[in-house]
């Protein structure tokens, strides 16, 4: 999934973030445009890590999620599919 994707499907989105980054507010999760710049800084601000670690965090978060009524990243349709 990428952000274009995840502004499309952010309601679906928002639960995710809050269960991996529960520090992050609602104020944090408002609005789905510019969001990675948003939540890099939202997650420097909340978790003291540095910027380029947040984004590398945010981006591993999206290259993992699964929006309800989205197809899963890299074709996998189930659990065996993915060799488990």
């Amino acid at each position: 999934m990428n952000w274009h994707e995840i502004a499309e499907h952010w309601a679906g989105v928002v639960p995710g973030l809050k269960q991996k980054w529960a520090k992050l507010s609602d104020e944090d999760l408002a609005r789905p445009e510019e969001k990675r710049d948003l939540l890099a800084s939202a997650l420097e601000k909340h978790y003291g890590i540095q910027r380029k670690h947040a984004e590398l965090q945010l981006d591993r978060f999206v290259e993992k999620l699964v929006v309800p009524g989205t197809l899963p990243p890299d074709g996998v349709t189930s659990a065996a599919g993915r060799g488990n």
